[in-house]
């Protein structure tokens, strides 16, 4: 029943703190806490979010060189409750999928540096035994070694359907196993909590998010940029992804940005739309000069109309999914601000069989 009290009272105020945006100035005392999100670190790189070792070293050493106190995002959440116990410059490291290198490369480097992370794992892949993915004995003694794991569903599918009606019940029934059983699956074998989730992807809708406060998530992490309120809303986390082209000077701009307070007018974050919809928002902030905008495979700068809103529509290539809206801004000093939000495009019911 808790749970379910919980996800109503998520679920009602979200809308109204999106409206006024949670990403105002209050809070000023506290530091903004920003997640980044790796991948594979191999030798041998075959994607643009694959690292190689030595370059996930020069990132742990850029962040001590520069005063930077990773945290894992256990310490986050929880922390949320008394954020004036958070260090000077937190960050937060996690790595998803669970490969098998994270043990290999990444455990013995965080331990040389004294660091602990959160890694985001699906337990589906573990027992079928696949060779590329993390063990349970290795798990168990990353865990034992303070580090953060966490659930990033069963399987690592998209989590939304396009091709399937969202109150279809066979579809519940399937998103109820990747998010629960995924959880059950960890807290058996590794006889630890979990109350973590990333989304595979950074693909999910407003019911999504229900069905994971549901299944008895704490906090919820995306891949929508930005950084992060002290006490930011558990349920929408944002955080980077990291490609091995980002520079550490990229990097750093990104860990310094601060939260750009908008108000959004279209549409609701995580809405589930069957029409593209226009993206409208107003600029809280009269210090920011100019603003850039990134959905899909546009990038560029955006003004606003004599009513102060901002409005695109120049969707190219448009595809049934997940759309993620990057807001920047920049102030006259050419500091960064961002905000970011997403819309589940559905193929319309009527079209689907």
């Amino acid at each position: 029943m808790r749970i379910r009290q919980l996800s109503f009272w998520l679920l009602s105020i979200i809308p109204l703190a999106l409206s006024i945006t949670s990403l105002s100035a209050k809070n000023t005392s506290y530091p903004y806490v920003p997640v980044l999100c790796y991948h594979r670190i191999n030798p041998k790189i075959s994607s643009i979010y694959d690292l190689t070792p030595k370059n996930l070293a020069a990132h742990l050493q850029f962040f001590r060189d520069n005063g930077y106190h990773p945290i894992t995002a256990l310490q986050y959440i929880q922390s949320q409750e008394h954020p004036q116990n958070l260090p000077n410059k937190p960050v937060i490291l996690t790595f998803d999928d669970g490969n098998q290198d994270h043990y290999l490369y990444v455990f013995p480097l965080l331990r040389q540096f004294g660091y602990k992370a959160t890694f985001f794992v699906n337990p589906g892949p573990i027992l079928e035994r696949n060779k590329y993915v993390l063990s349970w004995d290795e798990l168990l003694e990353m865990s034992q070694a303070g580090m953060d794991i966490e659930s990033h569903t069963f399987s690592h599918p998209f989590l939304t359907k396009t091709n399937t009606r969202p109150d279809d019940p066979h579809y519940l029934q399937w998103l109820e196993h990747e998010l629960e059983d995924a959880k059950t699956t960890l807290e058996q074998r590794l006889h630890t909590k979990v109350e973590l989730l990333a989304y595979p992807f950074g693909w999910f809708n407003c019911l999504i998010e229900e069905k994971a406060v549901e299944a008895g998530y704490q906090g919820i992490f995306s891949v929508n940029w930005g950084v992060n309120q002290a006490t930011e809303n558990p349920l929408r986390i944002k955080r980077r992804a990291v490609s091995h082209d980002l520079s550490l000077l990229e990097m750093e701009r990104y860990l310094t940005s601060k939260p750009l307070s908008i108000e959004i007018i279209s549409p609701n974050d995580a809405a589930i739309l069957y029409e593209k919809p226009p993206v409208q928002f107003k600029l809280n902030d009269p210090s920011i000069s100019r603003i850039d905008i990134i959905i899909g495979n546009y990038k560029g700068e955006i003004a606003p109309n004599s009513q102060d809103i901002f409005t695109f529509t120049k969707f190219e290539t448009p595809y049934f999914g997940y759309y993620m809206i990057i807001v920047s801004g920049y102030d006259h000093q050419g500091n960064l601000y961002i905000n970011s939000w997403g819309f589940d495009y559905q193929k319309p019911t009527n079209t689907i069989q």
